[in-house]
């Protein structure tokens, strides 16, 4: 991902079998830091999952997503910022 003037790139790496992305449509209106609230479009989120789905349909390419008692799942995202 890159600012719209290009000197600032994000680089999204997960061990994760996949990315959700959300583009921030209709944050219009919800509540921000500061006293003005958002507008749409006026943030993304990139969210490292398994497939949506995916218990349904297990011919597809990745671990089982359900976790048994007992099992442990972790898993690595890494956000890296560079300025250009």
């Amino acid at each position: 991902v890159w600012s719209q003037d290009g000197k600032l790139q994000m680089t999204v790496y997960t061990s994760a079998p996949a990315l959700q992305f959300y583009s921030g449509n209709y944050l219009g209106g919800t509540p921000s830091q500061t006293t003005e609230p958002y507008a749409d479009w006026q943030g993304l989120a990139l969210e490292s999952e398994f497939l949506p789905d995916s218990p349904n349909h297990p011919q597809w390419p990745q671990p089982d997503c359900v976790l048994r008692p007992g099992q442990e799942y972790v898993s690595l995202t890494e956000y890296q910022f560079i300025a250009r």
